[in-house]
């Protein structure tokens, strides 16, 4: 794949970005007849409108409908360049009126366009109709109402499931039921008083988690103290709701009302297999001396963010199995008093473990049921010159019962559910497309590229307008930073901070995928936690998590909110020549210019580049963001490879002896603590110097 370069391109270049949906020229012209006859007996009609239709004379010929004459400098029909034809011309007259068209009109709402017999009907006013109702209907179904007798049944029934009114111990009961479960949700003047789920096949692994689903599901639909009836959404609880159902419906029943498949049991054994590895690498910690003085929260949280996750079920008001694999500040302690709360508080990032339908001839892997995906012995017996690895095991699949008519299809042997594995990750992982087609390659799911791209910046952050992807991109932010000195006082500084993207590198945004065995999970870990810690460290310094200060500088760079600008190419030499300028000598009443190049190009890691000021100079470090996020400082000039720190000339300054609390690997350990650019660049101001 090209990759867009920072230098000016032609103008008629600029902009462009990858299509891999193109028209061919000299392709047939009845092409589109083919997406119109489609339409046409589509059970909604045409999906095409006016607005769809519509090409302008110098459009209309990439579209499909060559609007040209075959003429050729070979003489050969069809050879050589096509050449426009004149709208004004007399041969344009007789193609129009080829077409039943008097005279061309732009709109082409009143064309026929005959094309081998198939003809391009203008949408009537039933199509017309058809489709804003499916538009409203759009909309209304984005409302899930609120938590009334009325508002619970419209919303189960909008689902799928039945529905059913008692009168039991004083309280009107909405029996939900599906094929594999129950719900009971006692009402009392359109207030939930209670919830009952009932699993009619599952085993232990599913039930002795049912009460923590049903304390979710009764605190998303029981009103607060301060709450009136009508008054609560239905949105949480149709959020659990709709994958109870889903997983539901994926499950097989057979006509002797055996289950064949139970996707609650399948998920469930998922949850068992990846509890029993963690609880191993918790362990492992423990007989770790450097963590022997630890808390156990702690223990659990290095084990979840560099090791193999840590699996959770019905946790956070969310129903379901989730692989919790990173969090905020991981390396932060905090006081006994709070630790409960802060270690439930912050952000984190996991994979949800779900279910999904299966195209055999997509993906071949179906889903199986099993809590023996890891042996007895999680850790295989080591070889000499191989790492340590986990022992995974394979279950056997799941095989369907045969039916009457199996035999005429020339099946050769049993077949396995078209249901499949999904890991769904929450939250969305920005990618390079060269990693995001790694993390497919890891579990064998097929890699479907948009027809259109962005690039990996641009889905980080977002561009209002004037946005080129072949040009560098400069964002703009200030940031007010809660920094401490050496003497333990805190203040606020006022960062302006810069970020440059002069490489820029096309993305992807990895939401789902299927899967079919937890080790895959387990193998995509390094790589998510490495793009999450980047995406973490470039948000807290120019994205949502930016705390603005409270007083502009006199005469600022950007406001207080963010300003994305677009440095064209032959801005670049100015923006760098000035960048060591601008980091010498802050003005006065300005801030501390902070300055962090992304190069997401850089394999197999990307890197940042951070330039701030420092002791009169302007300090320069490139990091490299590592698997599992782990931080390496690959050149600096604040400090040498001993832990001496630096002066102007690059040598060692007078009484700076060797300090391991200067060498590169402490600055990069805590910018793994700090987790944050600014914090960090304050900390080596203030503490970073001879003793």
């Amino acid at each position: 794949m090209a990759t867009p370069q920072a230098n000016k391109l032609a103008a008629s270049q600029q902009g462009k970005t990858p299509q891999y949906a193109a028209a061919t020229p000299g392709g047939s012209a009845s092409t589109p007849a083919y997406s119109n006859l489609h339409a046409a007996f589509s059970p909604s009609g045409p999906r095409s409108s006016p607005q769809h239709v519509k090409k302008s004379p110098a459009t209309a010929g990439a579209g499909g409908i060559m609007m040209s004459v075959g003429n050729s400098s070979s003489g050969q029909p069809g050879g050589g360049v096509s050449a426009p034809m004149n709208f004004d011309s007399p041969s344009a007259a007789a193609f129009n009126s080829m077409l039943g068209v008097g005279g061309f009109d732009a709109s082409l709402d009143n064309m026929g366009m005959g094309m081998g017999g198939m003809a391009l009907p203008r949408p009537n006013g039933e199509e017309e109709r058809q489709k804003r109702l499916d538009e409203i209907l759009h909309i209304l179904g984005r409302k899930k109402g609120v938590v009334s007798e009325e508002g619970l049944e419209r919303l189960v029934k909008r689902i799928g499931l039945d529905v059913l009114w008692e009168d039991r111990n004083n309280l009107k009961i909405l029996a939900i039921a599906g094929t594999t479960f129950t719900l009971d949700i006692g009402m009392k003047d359109h207030k939930v008083q209670t919830v009952a789920l009932q699993y009619a096949f599952s085993g232990d692994e599913v039930n002795k988690y049912k009460k923590e689903a049903e304390a979710i599901l009764l605190e998303n639909l029981k009103l607060k103290p301060e709450q009136i009836p009508w008054t609560k959404q239905l949105d949480d609880f149709a959020n659990n709701l709709e994958p109870l159902a889903a997983l539901d419906k994926l499950s097989i029943i057979d006509d002797k009302g055996s289950p064949v498949l139970v996707a609650y049991d399948a998920i469930a054994g998922i949850f068992e297999s990846l509890q029993k590895v963690h609880e191993w690498d918790v362990k492992k910690l423990r007989e770790d001396p450097a963590y022997s003085e630890k808390p156990e929260q702690y223990i659990r949280t290095i084990a979840m963010c560099e090791q193999n996750g840590r699996p959770w079920v019905h946790e956070k008001g969310v129903l379901g199995v989730g692989l919790e694999y990173w969090r905020d500040q991981r390396y932060h302690i905090p006081s006994a008093a709070r630790a409960e709360a802060w270690y439930k508080a912050g952000k984190h990032w996991s994979i949800m473990v779900s279910c999904a339908r299966r195209d055999p001839m997509v993906y071949t892997s179906a889903v199986r049921i099993s809590d023996k995906w890891i042996g007895d012995e999680v850790e295989m017996a080591a070889t000499e010159g191989l790492p340590q690895m986990l022992n995974w095991q394979e279950p056997p699949e799941v095989m369907m019962p045969e039916k009457p008519g199996d035999e005429l299809l020339s099946l050769t042997g049993p077949r396995t559910p078209e249901v499949m594995f999904m890991a769904v990750v929450n939250p969305p992982v920005t990618l390079p497309v060269t990693v995001w087609e790694q993390i497919h390659h890891y579990t064998q799911a097929p890699v479907a590229h948009p027809a259109f791209m962005q690039t990996f910046d641009y889905l980080i952050f977002p561009a209002e307008e004037n946005y080129n992807p072949t040009e560098p991109r400069m964002l703009q932010m200030d940031k007010s930073v809660r920094a401490k000195n050496k003497d333990g006082v805190f203040k606020e500084v006022l960062h302006e901070n810069r970020l440059f993207i002069h490489k820029p590198a096309y993305g992807q945004t990895l939401t789902e995928l299927p899967f079919s065995h937890p080790s895959q999970l387990v193998n995509m870990l390094p790589i998510l936690r490495q793009y999450a810690f980047l995406w973490n460290l470039l948000d807290k310094s120019f994205g949502s998590q930016v705390q603005n200060p409270a007083t502009p500088p006199a005469e600022p760079a950007a406001t207080n909110g963010s300003a994305t600008l677009t440095a064209k190419s032959d801005d670049f030499d100015t923006f760098m020549s000035h960048a060591q300028a601008n980091a010498d000598e802050p003005t006065p009443n300005a801030g501390v210019k902070v300055d962090v190049t992304l190069n997401a190009l850089s394999l197999p890691n990307p890197k940042l580049q951070i330039t701030f000021p420092f002791r009169g100079r302007p300090a320069q470090i490139t990091v490299d963001i590592g698997r599992n996020g782990v931080v390496i400082v690959e050149s600096t000039n604040v400090v040498n490879d001993e832990g001496q720190v630096l002066g102007a000339n690059g040598e060692p300054l007078k009484g700076s002896g060797p300090r391991s609390q200067c060498s590169k690997e402490r600055l990069a350990r805590l910018l793994m603590f700090f987790e944050d650019i600014d914090t960090w660049c304050e900390f080596i101001r203030a503490n970073v110097g001879p003793e």
